[in-house]
């Protein structure tokens, strides 16, 4: 693992109603994400006993490219205008894998 990584655990809690619109939105966001050359992973789930909760693994090469990815105009477009009106709430928490269990693909 590299030092510079950035990984990032993302969780929303859409607003009862809003799951489909979310989903929706979220499908054009995870297309756009995923041609960044920055973006090593970006991979949207839902939860199992709750459906309004999604949660993102994402995974960039750099802080710099975890930047320019929330500075994308479609980043501003569809998560800032669209997604998060639609949210309860939003958290974002970094994280690193730990050193011991490392999945060698990144």
């Amino acid at each position: 693992m590299e030092e510079n990584k950035v990984f990032l655990m993302v969780k929303w809690q859409v607003q009862p109603g809003q799951e489909e619109a979310v989903r929706q939105a979220l499908t054009q966001l995870v297309a756009h994400s995923r041609t960044e050359p920055g973006c090593l992973y970006y991979q949207p789930h839902v939860s199992t006993a709750q459906p309004d909760l999604i949660y993102l693994y994402e995974v960039y090469a750099s802080p710099a490219a975890a930047t320019a990815h929330r500075e994308t105009e479609y980043f501003q477009q569809i998560v800032l205008q669209t997604i998060v009106p639609l949210l309860l709430s939003r958290e974002v928490v970094a994280v690193n894998p730990l050193a011991e269990v490392v999945n060698s693909r990144f």
